[in-house]
């Protein structure tokens, strides 16, 4: 269906939430490139690769902390900056796994990067409720926060 619609491809929904919520998350998310390209898998998303200063590809969260022993206690500043800016700007994600962040070194600095946007607003529940009200999404993704930071003991 995707292939016929590209417009209703999750790839496509993210670059929408992209353009929509850049200015919003600037600094806590990656550069996308704005467009879509013809893989043979279908339509994929164009963003810029995340490096450390090695030219290495960044690590996702849950690799960064096993590969290098590192405390999660250094990150917490920054993911605690994250969701507060979610929450103040009611931007309302709920798949926060390991995979959806990155870990950028920079000069030596670990630097966080949230790199999936398409979970915004998007509850997989049965009945979606969140989507009533502002007041029930919030205690959702404070949840999904809570869950997240139970996973890495922070």
């Amino acid at each position: 269906m995707h292939r016929m619609f590209p417009f209703f491809s999750e790839n496509a929904r993210e670059l929408r939430i992209y353009k929509k919520l850049a200015s919003s998350l600037k600094g806590f998310i990656p550069e996308y490139e704005e467009r879509l390209v013809i893989t043979d898998k279908g339509l994929g998303l164009a963003c810029r690769q995340v490096l450390d200063d090695n030219s290495d590809l960044s690590k996702s969260l849950g690799d960064y902390l096993r590969d290098t022993k590192a405390s999660p206690e250094i990150l917490a500043p920054q993911l605690e900056h994250f969701f507060q800016t979610l929450l103040l700007k009611k931007l309302y994600f709920f798949d926060f796994n390991l995979n959806n962040f990155l870990v950028q070194v920079h000069e030596g600095q670990p630097t966080l990067r949230f790199i999936d946007l398409k979970g915004y607003r998007k509850d997989r529940s049965v009945l979606p409720i969140s989507y009533l009200s502002s007041f029930l999404a919030e205690r959702k993704m404070k949840r999904r926060i809570a869950r997240l930071y139970k996973r890495i003991m922070l």
